[in-house]
């Protein structure tokens, strides 16, 4: 009966430790720099990711599939993943690997499986993602509310990069030549992300917003933001005869500065600073996204087939979202 007793014990002190929450390694903290010889030579053609959001749980379900290259024939290859993920199934070419034959111990998911020219691999994982301490200046995922007390998410990924919530190759190199993605999210929650609304699924408790880029991307600009946006339409003519459509994804209780927006002057500036792309192109949209801090001012530009989009975060809290 002691005996029996011990093993008890020591089977729940044995449960207790592998379900110690794991840290974020100081190799997920950091982007690019020297890139691991498992991932030399392998090029990204395209990324699908799908989320799932669970607001209540704090927790992020991905299923994420990557169109890699291999310049040449390889025993192995790395991703790069945050280790505070679980990952329940890795396929390489849709075939299930051995779980003996990955690891991801310190952020780098190394398969050991011989690849060569064009395969897919599709990591599947859950958990809570890292929350930043003094967000959005440290990475992670922020699980915040609105002045509704409604949930209001999103991504802060910048210094540590796109490891932190979807398997990528954190380094300048491993951008992705085109990005599909599909948010699940409880409603009334909205999910705005990067390039275009391709559409709305309707699935009963939830909606599935499929957002679609066609240009390269840096991989740390692929965010997540979630809350129960509103959508404010405007168009903007500008002097050089284009029209920019004005899509601004905003809180309910925001619906007034948003508007605000429509005379805002910086946007004329910033057209006429890029005046010879706005002559180039023949449709312009221009997408925002209100987000909860304030303080960060980030202005790109990219073309995608055909339709430019901007991304801004002003100073005054409007954010225009990856596109």
């Amino acid at each position: 009966m002691e005996r029996l007793v011990a093993l008890m014990l020591i089977a729940l002190m044995v449960g207790a430790c592998s379900q110690t929450k794991r840290t974020t390694s100081e190799y997920s903290l950091k982007s690019g720099g020297l890139m691991p010889i498992s991932q030399q030579g392998l090029v990204v053609k395209h990324a699908e990711l799908g989320f799932k959001i669970r607001p209540a749980q704090q927790i992020l379900e991905g299923e994420v599939t990557l169109n890699l290259v291999s310049e040449e024939p390889r025993q192995l290859f790395s991703v790069d993943l945050d280790r505070v993920f679980t990952i329940s199934e890795v396929r390489v070419n849709g075939i299930i690997i051995d779980a003996i034959k990955y690891s991801n111990p310190e952020g780098m998911l190394l398969v050991n499986q011989p690849v060569s020219g064009e395969f897919t691999l599709t990591v599947k994982y859950r958990v809570q993602p890292r929350i930043p301490e003094n967000a959005p200046w440290n990475d992670g995922l922020m699980w915040e509310v609105t002045p509704s007390g409604e949930p209001w998410i999103a991504t802060a990924v910048q210094a540590g990069g796109c490891d932190i919530f979807w398997p990528c190759i954190d380094h300048q190199v491993g951008e992705p030549a085109k990005v599909d993605l599909y948010i699940n999210v409880p409603k009334p929650l909205v999910a705005a992300s990067n390039g275009v609304l391709i559409n709305v699924s309707d699935e009963g408790d939830s909606k599935t917003y499929h957002w679609q880029t066609k240009s390269m991307h840096n991989t740390y600009g692929i965010a997540l933001n979630i809350a129960p946006y509103e959508l404010l339409e405007a168009k903007f003519n500008s002097i050089y005869e284009n029209t920019l459509d004005i899509q601004f994804y905003h809180l309910p209780e925001r619906k007034e500065q948003a508007e605000l927006f429509n005379v805002d002057p910086l946007l004329i500036i910033f057209c006429v600073n890029y005046k010879r792309y706005l002559k180039q192109q023949n449709f312009i949209t221009l997408s925002l996204i209100d987000i909860r801090y304030e303080r960060v001012r980030l202005c790109l530009l990219l073309v995608l087939s055909g339709i430019m989009k901007i991304i801004c975060t002003l100073i005054s809290g409007v954010h225009l979202s990856t596109l």
